[in-house]
């Protein structure tokens, strides 16, 4: 069997192959990106129609706006000054303290100023915002060492976050105790 081919056939033989190819990678390379789309268009429509977002939108602008106004209200309460606002008075706070650990049970071991705690930087710039002018003591670290279950000190810890006085936890320690009758030893690290 003898072919005689043309040029025209010759050249078509040597493209076509080529061709195939450049088809199917076409092919390969757009069929995901079709599925890309077909997901991204079901993502658009189940978000609802545009003027729904557009006023779920400008709803939370709003909200948006009103908490910007919120927390500028209390910047300016703490930086025009702390009148009527809790600050730092120790003797206070020691006997809010020992009433807290007496109504809920727990025994208040000791409570004594703790200088090797360092407070950190950003507990000491806090304190120059909250101070008035006429305090005349400086907030301090102070370790507090009770006795009692942990029920007793999480309800400790809950009421002491209501107290007037101004209690900052820095830090808690738990130590059980050899005998299991005992109550647990609880150590708490306090800036007031």
């Amino acid at each position: 069997m003898n072919l005689n081919l043309t040029p025209r056939d010759k050249w078509m033989c040597a493209v076509l192959p080529a061709l195939l190819t450049g088809i199917i990678f076409q092919m390969a390379l757009t069929h995901p990106l079709d599925r890309e789309n077909e997901g991204l268009e079901k993502q658009i429509k189940a978000q609802g129609p545009i003027a729904a977002r557009q006023s779920a939108l400008k709803q939370l602008d709003a909200e948006n706006a009103q908490l910007a106004r919120i927390a500028a209200e209390k910047r300016k309460g703490v930086q025009g000054g702390t009148e009527g606002k809790p600050g730092f008075d120790r003797t206070v706070a020691l006997q809010q303290i020992s009433k807290l650990c007496e109504d809920g049970g727990l025994i208040l071991v000791s409570s004594a100023p703790d200088p090797s705690t360092k407070l950190p930087t950003t507990f000491a710039d806090t304190a120059k915002i909250l101070l008035k002018p006429t305090d005349s003591s400086q907030p301090q670290v102070w370790r507090l060492e009770m006795r009692g279950s942990y029920g007793e000190f999480l309800k400790f810890l809950n009421q002491l976050a209501s107290v007037p006085s101004l209690v900052v936890p820095l830090n808690v320690g738990m130590q059980p105790d050899a005998n299991e009758d005992n109550p647990i030893r609880w150590t708490l690290t306090v800036w007031l």
